[in-house]
C-alpha cells in the first residue's frame, strides 16, 4: 500500500520522557525563572514555572522529545514543581538565592576540574551551593580505591565557591530533593580526603588500572556505557537469565 500510494506512515510521537530528559527540563525552568524573570523568592519563582517550562520545550538544549499531550503534561510538571518550590527547605528563612547555573574552573590538587552549580545561596552561614536532585532519596556518594564511600560532588563545589567568592565565608552544601522536598546535608569530604582521592584519579592511567565501581546498580540507569561496565545493567540482565 505505501508502495501503491507513495506515501509512508506517519513516525509514532515519542511519548515518554526520560529521566534525563525531564531533569534537564526542571533545572532548566528553576534557572529561567531566575536569570530570565528575575525571581528572588519562592513565590516569584512560582509564578513563572509554567513560562520556563514552556520555553525549556522549545530550547534545543534540552532536547524535549515532542509530546501530542504536552499542554497536560505542563500542567502536571508546573504542579510538581510548585510544591517543590513552596516547601520549607527549597529556600530557607534568611537566604537568598545570588545565582544559578554558575559555571567554574579550578585547579584542585593538580587537576582542572570544571562544572557547573545549580544554584549558589547567600545563607546566614556563608555562601553554599545547592544541587538539585529529582530523585527523593539522599544521592550515592563515589568510591576510592579502597572503597570508601566519599561526597566529592559538594566538597568540589566548596572549593570552587572559595574561588569565586574569595572574601566571603563558605558554608557547607546540600542537595535539595525536588520529588522528596527535602534538604540532604552530607558529611562533605575534606581536603586532605580529596587530595588522596585526585592523587589516584592521577596515578591511575600511568599504571593502567581503571576499574569501574559504581557505588550502587542504580547509578547505572543514568550511565550510557553499561557495555563496558562489569558492575552495570548488562551483567544483571545476564545474570537473572542464567538463573
Amino acid at each position: 500500500m505505501s508502495h501503491a500510494l507513495h506515501i509512508m506512515p506517519p513516525e509514532e510521537m515519542d511519548i515518554e520522557v526520560s529521566h534525563a530528559a525531564r531533569g534537564k527540563l526542571f533545572h532548566f525552568a528553576l534557572h529561567y525563572a531566575v536569570s530570565e524573570g528575575g525571581a528572588k523568592t519562592s513565590d516569584e519563582i512560582i509564578a513563572l514555572l509554567d513560562r520556563a517550562l514552556a520555553a525549556g520545550y522549545d530550547d534545543s538544549d534540552i532536547a524535549m522529545p515532542r509530546l501530542p499531550n504536552w499542554d497536560l503534561r505542563r500542567a502536571d510538571y508546573t504542579a510538581y514543581l510548585t510544591r517543590a518550590v513552596r516547601a520549607a527547605d527549597f529556600l530557607h528563612e534568611g537566604s537568598e538565592i545570588l545565582a544559578t547555573e554558575k559555571e567554574f574552573r579550578i585547579t584542585l590538587h593538580g587537576l582542572i576540574l570544571r562544572g557547573r552549580i545549580d544554584r549558589i545561596d547567600h545563607t546566614p552561614d556563608g555562601i553554599a551551593a545547592v544541587d538539585y536532585k529529582t530523585s527523593g532519596s539522599k544521592p550515592e556518594p563515589v568510591r576510592n580505591l579502597k572503597g570508601d564511600k566519599i561526597d566529592l560532588q559538594l566538597a568540589v563545589y566548596y572549593a570552587a565557591l572559595k574561588e569565586l567568592y574569595q572574601n566571603e565565608e563558605i558554608a557547607a552544601g546540600s542537595y535539595y530533593s525536588l520529588s522528596g522536598r527535602k534538604t540532604f546535608h552530607p558529611e562533605q569530604a575534606d581536603d586532605n580526603v580529596l587530595y588522596k582521592f585526585f592523587e589516584s584519579v592521577i596515578e591511575a592511567p600511568r599504571t593502567g588500572s581503571l576499574p569501574v565501581r559504581p557505588v550502587a546498580v542504580s547509578t547505572c540507569r543514568y550511565c550510557d556505557y553499561d557495555q563496558l561496565c562489569r558492575n552495570g545493567s548488562r551483567i544483571i540482565r545476564k545474570g537473572a537469565s542464567s538463573k
